[in-house]
């Protein structure tokens, strides 16, 4: 299974990867009754050209927990790796970071059919049809703060959720965060200027940058 990069592809492929990418918004909000969405640079695509960035080699995607603790949010994203794995779709996990030789080490963990899904960090990678999707978990907490993985908190519910609204993915229909403008503008601070450079988080001038969302909370 290898890799597949935007420069790549041709117009059918890229056609048949952004219908994958609708129906599996589908199956998602069908099998578990949580939103998924667009994230990171895969939804400044959307929003900027309605289509893929052509430098990125996967697609950013993202689901609203239903808890509101990080204990909780970690066990139902425990619970969707599970049913992902047994479908065949979950490649790999992070979990929990360690600390070793004095630095901090992420932990990957690849999936075998009867893997144990243990610690997970809140950022996974699967295979859909078509199409390489890093999923990510986001979550409300009980102050009504915003958590999103890399970038912590990136505002208050209100702003982004909870409705989501209608986008278009090479003419596939796909919902988005409303207010996307604003969530893009603090991630990647100058958002509409094309550039294969842009690090998550550094729009975030006060808010803090951290690299793991749910278990530098447990």
């Amino acid at each position: 299974m290898a890799f597949w990069y935007h420069s790549d592809r041709s117009t059918a492929l890229k056609d048949r990867q952004a219908e994958s990418i609708a129906l599996f918004q589908r199956y998602f909000k069908d099998t578990f009754g949580l939103d998924l969405y667009p994230h990171f640079g895969s939804l400044l695509g959307i929003v900027r050209n309605g289509d893929f960035i052509e430098w990125d080699h996967d697609f950013d995607m993202a689901f609203l927990s239903s808890k509101h603790t990080a204990k909780e949010v970690q066990q139902e994203l425990v619970e969707v790796l599970e049913v992902l794995r047994d479908n065949g779709m979950l490649i790999k996990y992070w979990r929990r970071p360690i600390r070793q030789g004095g630095r901090t080490v992420q932990i990957e963990e690849f999936i075998k059919t009867d893997h144990q899904i243990a610690d997970p960090e809140g950022q996974a990678y699967i295979w859909v049809r078509d199409v390489y999707i890093d999923l990510y978990i986001d979550w409300i907490d009980q102050e009504g703060k915003y958590h999103t993985c890399t970038v912590d908190v990136l505002g208050m519910e209100q702003e982004f959720f909870p409705t989501l609204t209608d986008g278009s993915l090479r003419g596939r229909d796909i919902l988005i965060p409303r207010n996307a403008d604003v969530m893009l503008e603090r991630i990647y601070g100058d958002w509409q200027t094309p550039n294969s450079n842009k690090v998550r988080g550094q729009g975030m001038t006060a808010l803090r940058v951290a690299p793991f969302l749910i278990t530098h909370q447990l």
